[in-house]
């Protein structure tokens, strides 16, 4: 799924940037805000289909603890039952990624720069999702550059991810939806 979500974002975002030069603005605005939806759902879809598959495969060295953090749950121990049982409960996507890439590699440096893209298009859609203005007052050039420097570091993100956990990278039309 989160493939399509990238497909659909990179589209959004090149429809965006047609209305953008052709100085439709509230069109291409609407444009970009779609592409940041999309992507930040292909990140959650992402993180949220490696959870599955871990918990799926019951891989040995990853602890259930963790397992279960990725997958919004919390693991209780039950004493009349002696034993453990799930419970649901929210994880932030940041944090399930941070904890998913130090399990299977300590080395990973977060002070790269698509570490922060990643932040920077959390933080653009949660500023979309939860405005304080009445009115979109975000300039243009603003949307263009935070999807722009976002789906690269998405995509950059995932693509590391993919090549630590799985041991390939992601597959090449989805490395092609990188902006220049």
């Amino acid at each position: 799924m989160f493939e399509d979500y990238l497909q659909d974002a990179h589209a959004f975002y090149v429809e965006g940037r047609k209305k953008q030069s052709d100085s439709d603005e509230r069109v291409a605005k609407r444009y970009y805000r779609a592409s940041v939806f999309y992507a930040n759902a292909a990140m959650e879809a992402f993180v949220n289909q490696i959870a599955l598959s871990l918990k799926r495969a019951n891989i040995v060295g990853i602890d259930q603890h963790t397992i279960a953090y990725l997958n919004d749950e919390r693991l209780d121990f039950n004493h009349k039952a002696g034993e453990l049982q799930r419970k649901q409960e929210y994880h932030p996507l940041d944090e399930k990624l941070k904890l998913l890439i130090k399990s299977y590699d300590n080395t990973f440096d977060f002070n790269i720069q698509a570490w922060g893209h990643l932040h920077e298009i959390k933080k653009f859609r949660d500023a979309l999702v939860h405005p304080r203005e009445s009115e979109d007052e975000i300039d243009i050039t603003t949307y263009e550059d935070n999807i722009k420097k976002g789906l690269f570091g998405i995509i950059d993100i995932m693509n590391r991810v993919s090549t630590t956990i799985y041991r390939k990278p992601l597959r090449r039309k989805i490395l092609d939806l990188m902006p220049e």
